[in-house]
C-alpha cells in the first residue's frame, strides 16, 4: 500500500471584490487616467503617486521599501526592491538572481504546491523536485524530507539542488511557523543553498503571520533570500493582473536585470502593489464597511473550510488533513492492489491513475495532487 496525495481543486469561495479592494482599484484607476478619486484620502493617494510617477521604470520603490520597513522593523534598501508585472516572470528572475542563469541546477519546490513555482523553474533552465509535504503535521516542511531528497539527488548523480522553494501560506492556507522557517534557513545554510519564499499576507484573515526575513534577522543568517510577493487571490477578483514585486536580502543585483526587458513594470502594476501594501487610511469613507465585509468573508471561508473537511473525512479510506480558508482541499487516499501495480506498470503518478479510473468508471472528473 501506498499513500499518495489526491488534489481536489476546490476555492472555498472569496466572493465578489469588496470595498476595500474597489477603494484601490479606484487609486489606480484614478492615477493612470487622470481623473479625481471618489474619496479625499483616496484622492489624497493619487496624488501623492502623481507626483513620482513622472519618472520611468521602478519608480515605486521607495514607496514599498518603506512599507516593509515599518512592517517589518527591518532596514530596507529601496535597491533591494523590483516590480514585474507578471508574477512567473518575477520568480523566473528570482531563480536565476539565486541559481544564475541558463540551464543546470535543481530547485526543491514543495508539493503539493501552488503550480508556479514549478513552472518559473523550468522557464529559468532549472529542474524542479519537488519534495513532499507532510499532511499529517498540517502540511509542514521537514528536515527528514529535505535531507532524504538531497541524499537520493546526490547518489543518482541528478542536478545539483541550488534553490529551496517555500510558499507561506501553501495551496492548503497552512501558514510557515516561526520554527519551521528556522529549521529551512538552517537546512540552506548548511548546503549552500539559496531560498526563495513565496509570501502573500493579505489574506490571511487576523492569523499571525511571520516573514521570512525577520527570521533569518533573528538568527542573524547570511542565507541568500528572495521574497517574492504577489496578490494573485487580488488578480482573480479585480480580472486583471496586478503584478509582484521582489525584495532581495543577502543577494548581489545582478546590474543589468533592472536595464532588461524582464524588469520594465507599468505604472498599473506598481501603483496597485503599493495602495495594498499601504492598506486603506483609517478616515477614509470605506474603512469601517471595508472591515466588515472583510470579517464576513473571514466567517464564511472558515465555515467553508470546515464543511470540506469533514464531508472528505465521512469518505471510508479516505484522509483530509486541516484546510485553511481560501485554498484548496487535499483528501488522501491509499491507493493498492490492481490501481497500484497499474501505475507501476505504466510509470505513471498513482494518483493520476486513479483519477483516469474514476473518471471511466463514474463520469466524475478530478485533478490529481501530482499535477497541482
Amino acid at each position: 500500500a501506498r499513500a499518495v496525495s489526491f488534489g481536489i481543486q476546490g476555492c472555498l469561495g472569496l466572493g465578489p471584490a469588496g470595498p476595500g479592494l474597489q477603494f484601490h482599484h479606484q487609486v489606480v484607476e484614478a492615477l493612470c487616467a487622470e481623473t479625481p478619486h471618489p474619496c479625499p484620502s483616496g484622492q489624497r493617494r493619487v496624488s501623492q503617486y502623481r507626483s513620482i510617477s513622472g519618472g520611468q521604470g521602478q519608480v515605486f520603490r521607495e514607496i514599498v521599501a518603506e512599507l516593509l520597513e515599518e512592517r517589518d522593523a527591518l532596514k530596507t534598501s529601496p535597491d533591494d526592491i523590483i516590480f514585474f508585472d507578471d508574477f512567473t516572470l518575477a520568480t523566473s528572475c528570482a531563480l536565476e538572481v539565486l541559481g544564475g542563469d541558463g540551464d543546470g541546477g535543481a530547485v526543491l519546490v514543495p508539493f503539493p504546491g501552488f503550480p508556479s513555482t514549478y513552472l518559473a523553474s523550468a522557464s529559468a533552465g532549472k529542474q524542479p523536485i519537488p519534495y513532499f509535504l507532510d499532511a499529517t503535521l498540517s502540511w509542514d516542511v521537514t528536515i527528514e524530507t529535505l535531507e532524504t531528497l538531497r541524499k537520493l539527488i546526490a547518489k543518482q548523480g541528478g542536478h545539483a539542488i541550488q534553490v529551496l522553494a517555500l510558499q507561506n501560506p501553501g495551496p492548503a492556507g497552512q501558514l510557515l511557523s516561526a520554527k519551521c522557517l528556522q529549521r529551512c534557513l538552517e537546512f540552506a545554510a548548511e548546503q549552500g543553498l539559496g531560498v526563495l519564499i513565496q509570501e502573500d499576507d493579505s489574506l490571511i484573515h487576523g492569523r499571525d503571520f511571520v516573514h521570512c526575513r525577520q527570521v533569518a534577522q533573528k538568527m542573524k543568517s547570511d542565507v541568500r533570500i528572495v521574497t517574492c510577493v504577489a496578490m494573485q487571490e487580488f488578480s482573480e477578483q479585480v480580472g486583471q493582473e496586478i503584478g509582484a514585486f521582489l525584495q532581495l536580502q543577502n543577494v548581489q543585483l545582478p546590474p543589468d536585470l533592472l536595464s532588461s526587458r524582464k524588469a520594465v513594470p507599468s505604472l498599473r502594476s506598481q501603483a496597485w502593489i503599493s495602495s495594498l501594501l499601504s492598506g486603506i487610511p483609517v478616515d477614509s469613507l470605506v474603512y469601517t464597511p471595508a472591515r466588515e465585509h472583510e470579517n464576513h468573508i473571514r466567517t464564511a471561508l472558515s465555515v467553508n473550510a470546515a464543511k470540506a473537511r469533514s464531508v472528505f473525512n465521512d469518505v471510508s479510506g479516505m484522509f483530509c488533513a486541516e484546510t485553511v480558508a481560501g485554498a484548496h482541499v487535499f483528501p488522501q487516499i491509499t491507493v493498492k492492489g490492481f490501481l497500484m501495480k497499474k501505475a507501476i506498470s505504466l510509470g505513471h503518478p498513482a494518483d493520476a491513475v486513479y483519477s483516469s479510473e474514476l473518471l471511466e468508471r463514474t463520469g466524475i472528473t478530478s485533478e490529481p495532487g501530482s499535477c497541482f
